[in-house]
């Protein structure tokens, strides 16, 4: 279920040069603005999860570059990147769908994804899970909000729908498994490295209208 980037990607490019968003309806808000956001990645084929997030700066090209720094540690056979705070939610989305690679000829993609965005209120944080099973949505990721929420992320629209369906037990013993056990609480990482990463495209940028 990999081949599903392309729409995403026309997306991402379309936003810069002005395409035009499909009119959908959204019947599920995600809670307010995030102060932190966390991806945490794994996969067998996932070779370079810096060069994964590097690939995905360079969509743009050659529009002016912007350099943003980000933290990487790893937690078991999971990596997690620490965003800079400059970014907008879609493009936290955006990125965490990217790493489940864009199809056949895509050497470099992760098994599976968690997303955790923090916010500056109680229960206004959320989380992201995605997956390369035949049964996730199309160009969509799994989310679960801090008050118990269950919806689901169109990632190129920026939509939001309800989602009752998909159980979230095994992403939560897979946090607890690398010391993660309340992910709306906000956790240092242990020893973390700063990576500059330039992207061609602002981090803020904001769905297309």
């Amino acid at each position: 279920m990999r081949l599903r980037g392309f729409m995403m990607l026309i997306l991402i490019v379309g936003s810069v040069t002005g395409c035009k968003k499909e009119t959908l309806q959204n019947s599920y808000e995600i809670p307010g603005d995030a102060n932190e956001r966390y991806l945490i990645v794994r996969g067998q084929s996932l070779r370079s999860p810096i060069t994964k997030l590097e690939d995905y700066g360079n969509l743009a090209f050659p529009n002016p570059e912007m350099e943003y720094a980000f933290e990487v540690d790893v937690l078991g056979d999971w990596t997690v990147f620490r965003f800079p705070g400059a970014e907008s939610h879609w493009m936290f989305h955006n990125i965490a769908f990217w790493f489940l690679g864009f199809g056949a000829d895509d050497p470099n993609y992760a098994d599976q994804v968690i997303g955790i965005a923090l916010g500056p209120d109680a229960d206004s944080g959320y989380l992201l899970f995605g997956d390369n099973s035949e049964d996730r949505p199309v160009d969509s990721l799994y989310g679960l909000s801090q008050g118990g929420d269950r919806f689901l992320v169109n990632i190129p629209f920026d939509v939001y729908s309800e989602e009752r369906n998909f159980s979230w037990n095994g992403v939560m013993k897979e946090l607890t498994s690398i010391g993660i056990e309340d992910p709306f609480e906000a956790f240092p990482l242990a020893s973390p490295k700063t990576v500059t990463v330039t992207f061609y495209h602002s981090l803020d940028q904001r769905p297309p209208m």
